[in-house]
């Protein structure tokens, strides 16, 4: 009899373990894995981290992000003059009229923007600061940015008072100067590239100045 029992107590442990759920054997194994590895530990592992350089910092920017503050002062130059001929005669006020919108829509949406490495024009979500990119540029194609040093040449025409924000660059591959206003001006060669000033002209003048973007 103490045989019989002896053989059920053994196979009724072999049954219930073998039902114990295999979670509980994983948490077991861990558990003795963990155990395992916190022993095993190399004791001069906190000493040579702490002798161990600290990894190195990335670089400062050499410029610092500048988004241009847009101005609608050009929207509004045009905006003025059309209302008021709109009081003699609508038809001729309303080409100017509808011009002086689309320069405020667009002072509302495009920033001028200076990177470490790159100007370029991106687009402001709607009531929000955040930027996003402002696509292929429509003329010569490619990505509205270009790298400072490939600049050749910028200007604002006017001079009293800006209306066209004016550069010329190499970044553009070279069998594409000639295309949209390019060959308006050969002079020391690359893309011409013409904006209206729906942007604070000065604070443009300043960082092409301190980027050091050349000027003819």
């Amino acid at each position: 009899k103490n045989i019989m029992k002896l053989l059920f107590l053994l196979f009724f442990s072999s049954v219930a373990w073998g039902f114990v759920p295999l979670t509980n054997v994983a948490r077991l194994n861990t558990k003795t894995v963990t155990s395992t590895a916190v022993h095993s530990s190399n004791p001069f592992e906190k000493l040579l981290q702490k002798l161990a350089p600290p990894p190195a910092e990335p670089p400062a920017p050499k410029f610092p992000k500048v988004v241009v503050p847009p101005s609608p002062a050009l929207g509004v130059a045009f905006l003025v003059p059309s209302l008021a001929l709109s009081t003699v005669s609508l038809v001729p006020s309303l080409p100017l009229l509808l011009f002086s919108v689309f320069l405020l829509i667009q002072t509302s949406r495009v920033r001028f923007v200076f990177d470490d490495e790159t100007f370029s024009l991106q687009n402001a979500k709607p009531f929000t600061d955040e930027l996003e990119s402002s696509g292929e540029n429509f003329v010569v194609g490619g990505e509205n940015s270009w790298a400072y040093d490939s600049f050749v040449n910028w200007e604002f025409f006017p001079r009293a008072f800006p209306i066209l924000v004016y550069f010329k660059e190499t970044q553009t591959p070279e069998e594409k100067w000639s295309e949209g206003p390019g060959s308006l001006d050969k002079v020391g060669g690359g893309q011409l590239h013409f904006f209206p000033a729906i942007a604070d002209t000065s604070v443009l003048k300043e960082e092409f100045e301190r980027r050091g973007c050349a000027k003819m």
